[in-house]
């Protein structure tokens, strides 16, 4: 009787301490998963109340939306004669300063939170409440102008009602796609002018038809793959470098040219393989790279995107056709295309005048057509249908490369 209760009563103090730390293993969890808003709050703004501020907006939106603690010190220059701040310098400095956040990925949208006072660096208004950079995707809201004495550590009243308004208004223009509204009462109305204007809206959007809607499939499609690769970057490096290394090693196995039974398999050159085998999971890494990156340069994709067009079409064109022949007919099949057969007991052969390119037609009008240095195989087949035309005048039979090479120059 006293080894099951004291065995009972060891199992109840190991739950009882297994309890914290399967509590702290779930919210360990919780706090590295993908977060589709954070609200990150500068250095003059307090951490509690951008905590509050999360919790309202993920139960008034239904998104997961999370705060941070405060970035360091950016060192911001005052705008020249002014105690303004540039908002697209902060947005810079605090788009840089918060990179590291956990669950941050390429699609995460960030609203930096502060209380200077902030305008364009252009001064075309007296100051601004919010400014956004969408190329960061990013927003910055000062609670400067909205505080009207309260205290800016804990503000009540109007001045938390119009804070809360205009991160809201931020989330739902640059996260949720709401347009702006010409309706006075409603929240994402605009221009707003002053303090005043703020107090008139509403906490609620009315939505107009096709507003707010996801994004069109490739546009879904991209953001899913740019947020996968910033989540498994380590993952997916590692499995391109394998499709690479076994996709080339089995491309560089296979022969240029063999004999299976009677007929004659022709395949492409080794250089040609090698490019298709190799171009094509180059190219992916590079993507992922740029699009993990987020990289702005449009440039740097189309030329990443080119080679990897070009790549594929050497893999349809060049690695996903085979060419073979026997002493009665010759067969050129294609990847994505249907197999054409010639006859050869009466066809004939023609050469491009200016290009290595040859074709092969029978009396029933069936020709095929292929280069000689993309299809070194085809040599053999070249020199028979030459033979057959005008006999060549070598010793060797097996030379089966000196009348084509002749052909050629």
């Amino acid at each position: 009787m006293v080894q099951p209760t004291r065995r009972r009563l060891l199992a109840g103090l190991a739950l009882l301490g297994a309890g914290p730390a399967l509590a702290q293993v779930q919210v360990q969890v919780q706090y590295h998963a993908p977060t589709r808003v954070y609200l990150v709050p500068l250095d003059d703004f307090s951490e509690y109340y951008a905590g509050e501020l999360a919790s309202q907006l993920q139960a008034a939106l239904g998104i997961r939306i999370r705060s941070s603690m405060r970035l360091p010190p950016l060192d911001l220059p005052l705008l020249p004669g002014t105690e303004q701040y540039a908002g697209e310098e902060l947005l810079m400095r605090a788009a840089g300063a918060s990179a590291g956040l956990p669950g941050l990925l390429p699609s995460t949208y960030r609203v930096f939170l502060t209380a200077r006072d902030i305008n364009a660096s252009a001064g075309g208004f007296r100051y601004q409440f919010s400014m956004h950079m969408p190329a960061l995707n990013c927003s910055v809201v000062s609670m400067a102008r909205l505080l009207d004495g309260a205290d800016p550590s804990q503000p009540a009243g109007p001045a938390a009602t119009r804070m809360l308004k205009m991160v809201k208004r931020a989330i739902g223009e640059l996260h949720l796609g709401w347009r702006r509204s010409t309706d006075r009462h409603d929240l994402m109305y605009a221009p707003l002018m002053s303090v005043r204007d703020i107090d008139r809206l509403g906490a609620a959007h009315r939505m107009e038809e096709g507003e707010g809607e996801p994004p069109s499939g490739l546009d879904a499609l991209l953001a899913d793959a740019r947020d996968f690769a910033a989540q498994h970057g380590a993952l997916l490096r590692i499995g391109a470098l394998l499709v690479l290394g076994g996709v080339a090693r089995a491309a560089a196995s296979r022969p240029d040219t063999e004999l299976i039974g009677d007929w004659v398999y022709a395949r492409h050159t080794g250089q040609i393989r090698a490019i298709a085998a190799c171009g094509l999971p180059a190219a992916a890494i590079m993507l992922f790279a740029v699009a993990s990156l987020g990289d702005e340069a449009w440039w740097i994709v189309a030329i990443f995107a080119a080679m990897a067009l070009a790549s594929l079409w050497l893999m349809l064109e060049v690695f996903g056709s085979t060419l073979r022949f026997n002493d009665d007919a010759a067969e050129w099949r294609r990847l994505l295309r249907r197999p054409r057969i010639v006859k050869l007991r009466d066809a004939t052969f023609e050469e491009h005048p200016r290009r290595p390119v040859f074709t092969v037609r029978d009396g029933a009008g069936n020709a095929i057509r292929f280069n000689i240095r993309y299809r070194v195989g085809a040599i053999p087949l070249v020199n028979y249908l030459a033979r057959r035309a005008d006999p060549p005048a070598v010793a060797d039979d097996d030379d089966l490369g000196t009348l084509v090479a002749d052909r050629v120059q």
